[in-house]
């Protein structure tokens, strides 16, 4: 699908000068995401420039978590995020405090960092009412003996999609796109990490 990959990426820019809104910019920052395009630098870019037609806080999600890895010195988003902590819902302040621990894994020793740590049993503590595997997983990493495998034992609780690669193989074009140029599927599979692929399954949980 590389080639085709590569024009839609095309044609969702074109819409998106065409018709400059939140479902388009929305399309357009996702194909940058997807094989081989890749090009993350660009998604970051176009959330930075189009703030003005920004809804919810999916996409700021996203920045930050790129961020983390891809620019690490742009704070713009997770201070953005950190900014909003005391007016989000639970659901949000447990991604927020997510994306913050998931930052200092690229600055940190996570095993020695007590404020990783701490942003992680926020998430955690914020959590409980809904389902994220991450944050429970990267705390098992960085803990010891029971306490670890009490971490990944919720966190396998928590799973709530693993697809197969036979699954994967059969989904047809349109319910590819419907899934890859979604944000919230985005933030299920990289952030929360609770539909996964089967590979990533049985590389943090084992077959």
């Amino acid at each position: 699908m590389d080639n085709k990959t590569e024009i839609l990426n095309k044609r969702l820019h074109d819409e998106f000068n065409q018709c400059r809104n939140y479902v388009t910019l929305e399309k357009c920052v996702m194909s940058e995401l997807l094989t081989p395009i890749e090009d993350f630098y660009r998604a970051i870019s176009l959330i930075e420039q189009n703030e003005d037609i920004i809804e919810g806080l999916n996409l700021y999600y996203i920045a930050a978590y790129l961020c983390a890895e891809w620019m690490p010195n742009n704070l713009k988003f997770i201070d953005k995020l950190n900014n909003l902590l005391s007016s989000v819902n639970d659901k949000s302040k447990a991604v927020i405090y997510y994306l913050n621990a998931y930052k200092l894994a690229y600055t940190d020793d996570r095993k020695t960092s007590e404020t990783y740590r701490n942003n992680l049993k926020k998430s955690i503590e914020y959590s409980k009412d809904f389902q994220f595997v991450n944050n429970r997983l990267d705390l098992a990493h960085v803990s010891s003996g029971e306490e670890a495998e009490k971490y990944k034992q919720e966190a396998l609780k928590n799973v709530v999609s693993v697809f197969t690669e036979k699954e994967l193989s059969n989904i047809n074009d349109a319910e590819w796109l419907n899934i890859k140029l979604n944000s919230q599927s985005y933030i299920n599979e990289f952030i929360l990490g609770t539909h996964i692929t089967s590979i990533v399954y049985e590389a943090n949980f084992g077959k």
